[in-house]
């Protein structure tokens, strides 16, 4: 009998320490729940910032001079002598190169005997009464537009610059008659320009007096300014037998406006051509705005004081690759969620994970 009692007892102790144990396992179990629903989703929270975005597009060129003086040399002459070398300046006017005249000379030598033969015949012919004066007074009109002519071709046989400049290229050799194709090249270079082939796309948005960085290829550390000078008027395909696209392009000229020494002419350079800028805005990374499927409007998650989130709409301007325009809506200093997953929803509690930034 007592042994049943003590068994009786027994059981009632192993009854209470089970029901101990699945109160306390309850009891934490609750307070683990609890202590995960007071913790916020984590997220990136940033703060809203203003700065300045660019809109632009780079595309490449090729540096060009201001003027280019391109000269053929004639291939029926010998040249006489050379009168410039690669990379001198000189004056417009300046004689460049002389071709050989001698055969001009001999020519003219004759015919201004021809001209005094002819001019004495007409004196002789005034002195003789009803003799027939206009035989030999065209012949001597004549022989002064042969000697007119030759003294032009006399004249262009120095090849003279057109431009002041700096002399680029000179094929000319002393008693050797040009190659086809041989010539002389003075640059004015007093302003450099990169001449670009720009597509449609970009073109439209291109206009006269926009603002342009311009860097040559294989030294990014310089910067030069210079801006839109010229936009060509029509579309063209690009006679290039190594070209991948048959896209018509636009030609675009940017002028830089401080050049120096280390820029050739035949450089290629990259442009950033500005189409609009706007400075100290408030902006944001397109990774922070959501847009609603149906009304396809905009908004951002706004964070409280108290990490609770709510939605909020804004109207938006200008994009760039990196950012977008806030026109109205937020306010600088005010907390949002960069990046939101899409689970996020208005009213949910958040907290700042590692990453926070102010895009």
């Amino acid at each position: 009998m007592k042994l049943k009692l003590n068994f009786v007892k027994d059981k009632k102790k192993l009854a209470i320490i089970v029901a101990v144990i699945f109160i306390i396992t309850a009891i934490g179990i609750s307070s683990y729940v609890k202590s995960r629903k007071s913790q916020g989703k984590k997220v990136t929270i940033s703060k809203v910032i203003k700065r300045n975005i660019v809109q632009s597009t780079t595309v490449s060129g090729s540096i060009e001079p201001k003027y280019s003086n391109d000269i053929t040399l004639n291939n029926t002459q010998k040249v006489a002598k050379v009168l410039v070398t690669e990379g001198q300046q000189v004056t417009k006017g300046d004689i460049l190169v002389q071709m050989d005249t001698s055969d001009y000379d001999s020519e003219l030598k004759k015919l201004k005997i021809d001209l005094k033969n002819a001019q004495n015949a007409v004196s002789q012919s005034q002195a003789v009464p009803g003799a027939s004066k206009d035989n030999v007074g065209n012949q001597t009109d004549s022989i002064k537009a042969e000697i007119d002519n030759l003294n032009a071709k006399i004249e262009q046989s120095n090849v003279r610059a057109n431009v002041d400049g700096r002399v680029m290229r000179v094929d000319a050799k002393e008693n050797q008659v040009p190659k086809a194709g041989d010539m002389v090249i003075v640059d004015d270079i007093s302003q450099y320009k990169v001449s670009i082939a720009m597509s449609q796309y970009d073109a439209m948005k291109v206009a006269k007096g926009q603002k342009a960085i311009v860097k040559i290829k294989g030294n990014d550390q310089k910067k030069y300014t210079g801006s839109v000078t010229d936009v060509g008027q029509i579309a063209q395909v690009k006679a290039d037998a190594k070209a991948t696209s048959q896209e018509a392009k636009v030609n675009v000229i940017v002028t830089l406006d401080n050049a120096d020494d280390s820029i050739k002419v035949g450089y290629e350079a990259d442009a950033e051509i500005i189409f609009n800028e706007k400075r100290n805005i408030v902006s944001m990374g397109f990774d922070s705005v959501k847009e609603e499927k149906g009304t396809k409007k905009k908004y951002v998650y706004i964070v409280n004081s108290k990490n609770k989130v709510s939605k909020r709409y804004i109207s938006t301007g200008i994009e760039t690759d990196d950012y977008m325009e806030v026109i109205d809506g937020l306010n600088e200093g005010e907390k949002y969620v960069s990046n939101p997953p899409d689970t996020l929803k208005d009213g949910d509690i958040v907290e700042t994970q590692a990453g926070g930034n102010n895009k």
